[in-house]
């Protein structure tokens, strides 16, 4: 059974008791307004698999980050200061920011420095922002060629969102 509205048939035999119309022989003239319609609807399911993806891709990486918390000291075998809660509640605020901003992390990593590191990874093009143990906040953008730029910053919510705003210019994401 085809099932249409009134307004996408130009000449159609239909059963007029019912508010969508059973179609029994449509004779077109034109497929656009169908395409449009389906077009749309194709967009919006799309739409809904890329959110939940994301918000799925962001709930790991919240998990991932709890994981992260928990290190202990010498995690990599090395003298490596665990990242503290500091770092961690940074980081994790961070995130949500992302996560509005609509700036998809690759992942997030322990510093061997003491702190967490949320990284964005596109082709040749590396960025990441590392909020360390001591409350500090450093960006830094790098490629297969040039030198890399890096930043401190204070990890306020304006200065976080500007350094969003290099990482989403440099990753030209």
């Amino acid at each position: 059974m085809i099932v249409a509205s009134r307004d996408y048939l130009d000449e159609t035999k239909v059963d007029p008791r019912r508010s969508w119309y059973k179609v029994v022989a449509p004779v077109r003239t034109s497929l656009e307004p169908v395409n449009d319609v389906y077009g749309e609807v194709i967009q919006e399911l799309l739409a809904r698999v890329n959110a939940t993806a994301t918000t799925q891709r962001f709930s790991s990486l919240d998990e991932k980050l709890s994981q992260i918390g928990d290190l202990p000291d010498h995690w990599d075998g090395y003298d490596s200061p665990r990242p503290d809660e500091n770092a961690v509640t940074l980081a994790r605020q961070a995130i949500r920011a992302a996560e509005i901003a609509r700036l998809l992390p690759t992942t997030v990593v322990a510093s061997a420095e003491g702190g967490v590191a949320i990284c964005w990874d596109k082709g040749d093009k590396h960025a990441y922002i590392e909020f360390g143990n001591d409350l500090t906040a450093v960006s830094a953008m790098y490629s297969g060629h040039g030198e890399p730029i890096v930043a401190e910053f204070e990890p306020t919510a304006s200065e976080i969102e500007r350094a969003f705003g290099e990482v989403r210019r440099f990753m030209r994401i």
